[in-house]
């Protein structure tokens, strides 16, 4: 950022990660009022709910990242040649920062000592003590798994790879296009989004289309038997009856986690619903509180 006197910034939500809307992590990104975001001139917040109250535990030039977040409550966070983990520690959390080469901006774990990270490069592989990368069978922009040897990852040109415990094996892609999301509920329920709005649904055997939105589609997650979609700019919406039918349009997700709720991660709020019709959770408002008061780096 831009050395000089305090100045106005834009923020926003950017990722979440945890159990339900009222115990997790998520990232805010921050970059002066006025200008586009950059990774030169923003830089990435790390907050987390404990209890009634949202902390802010980090702040890092620069706006690229990933993050996850176990349900015991250790919180993994990739930057720029770097990861930090966040372990909860009496009132608060200790952190650990330790190289990791490139960028890694899709995080999912299987357990405390199983969490995965892709990007455009490599991939890599925490193991409850150290980050280590491994070689990858294509750029990535998505991850998820169903256990610790059912996790998949999707990207470029359609590339879709497993990692079975061992290694990354690419699968036959379903297109030629950009694939965005993918959600891994069993080795036959599977599903993910392309960059042209067309969803996808399978199995390891193989995805096929099963709908064209024509939208901009952001995210999927399969929780409480109905499947999920988050729309650009629209709101969040169910598959129903081979279409798409607007469940909340009151905020704009852009990233969905299922675990004991649907956890919908929105550039106004972090939401969280175990019914699909009651909604809560914690307006950007809550977040700006408690990182307005720390002057933008370089500020």
């Amino acid at each position: 950022m831009t050395s000089g006197a305090h100045y106005a910034t834009t923020m926003k939500f950017n990722q979440a990660s945890g159990p339900h809307a009222l115990d997790f992590a998520a990232t805010v990104a921050r970059w002066r009022a006025g200008e586009a975001p950059t990774q030169e001139n923003g830089e990435v917040c790390v907050v987390a709910v404990r209890g009634p109250k949202l902390h802010l535990l980090y702040r890092e030039g620069g706006l690229m990242h990933g993050l996850w977040r176990s349900d015991a409550g250790r919180i993994h966070v990739t930057t720029l040649g770097r990861a930090h983990t966040f372990t909860p520690d009496g009132d608060g959390w200790r952190r650990a920062t330790s190289p990791l080469p490139g960028i890694y901006t899709a995080l999912w774990g299987a357990d405390e000592d199983c969490v995965f990270g892709v990007g455009l490069h490599d991939t890599a592989r925490w193991d409850g003590t150290a980050w280590r990368t491994e070689p990858s069978p294509g750029p990535m922009l998505a991850i998820h798994g169903a256990s610790r040897d059912l996790v998949l990852g999707v990207g470029l040109r359609g590339l879709v790879a497993r990692w079975d415990g061992a290694a990354w094996r690419a699968l036959e892609p379903p297109c030629d296009d950009d694939l965005v999301a993918v959600h891994v509920a069993g080795d036959d329920d599977v599903w993910a989004l392309d960059a042209k709005g067309t969803i996808y649904s399978g199995g390891l055997l193989g995805l096929r289309p099963v709908l064209a939105t024509g939208k901009k589609l952001r995210a999927v997650a399969r929780f409480q038997g109905a499947v999920w979609v988050a729309v650009d700019g629209e709101g969040l919406f169910r598959i129903e009856l081979g279409a798409l039918k607007l469940a909340k349009d009151t905020f704009k997700p852009v990233r969905l986690e299922a675990r004991g709720e649907l956890l919908c991660a929105s550039p106004e709020a972090i939401v969280g619903t175990r019914d699909g019709a009651a909604f809560k959770g914690t307006v950007l408002k809550a977040a700006v509180a408690v990182i307005e008061p720390t002057a933008p780096l370089g500020a």
